[in-house]
């Protein structure tokens, strides 16, 4: 039923799919030229083997410093494509041992490095978005078989305010 001013209307019943699992960006928030650690976490139904996407970012805010497996992620093997930096994207590739997967529930599965301009403003959000260049997006199982999800991206934001030292 889709209601307005003018009154409701009911449409012809449509199906709805809701992602069964998620990639997402845990935006954080740092100061100017300081590195910030952003974590990438799978929100997971326990079928997860392998994890695959581009981080976007803008290359005149940011810059990638380095990616590590996140603490859930000990066991699996990271793939970096830093060939398109200079355009503000990372390819990400992640895969647990053969047969392995995540367990179902929040998984920290990347840890990415940026260092944050020194010349950005407070109240500047430099966004982290998916795409799908130079690695396309895509979950898959422990057959490489490819599963349905959704992507999430986040920010970091340099925060507004006052900022001091204290001594003694």
């Amino acid at each position: 039923v889709v209601s307005s001013s003018s009154g409701d209307t009911t449409s012809n019943a449509a199906p709805l799919s809701i992602a069964p699992r998620v990639v997402r960006v845990v935006s954080q928030s740092t100061s100017s030229g300081a590195n910030s650690v952003v974590p990438v976490e799978l929100l997971a139904t326990g079928s997860e083997n392998g994890v695959d996407f581009t981080l976007n970012f803008d290359p005149a805010q940011l810059t990638f410093v380095s990616a590590a497996v996140g603490a859930q992620a000990a066991d699996a093997s990271l793939n970096t494509n830093s060939s398109q930096l200079d355009a503000g994207k990372l390819g990400i590739a992640l895969a647990k041992p053969t047969g392995a997967t995540w367990t179902a529930g929040t998984q920290e599965i990347v840890k990415i490095t940026f260092t944050v301009n020194a010349s950005l403003a407070g109240g500047t959000v430099a966004a982290l978005t998916f795409g799908d260049s130079p690695i396309l997006r895509e979950i898959s199982n422990a057959t490489a078989q490819a599963l349905p999800g959704g992507y999430q991206g986040g920010a970091i934001t340099v925060p507004t305010g006052f900022e001091g030292d204290m001594n003694g």
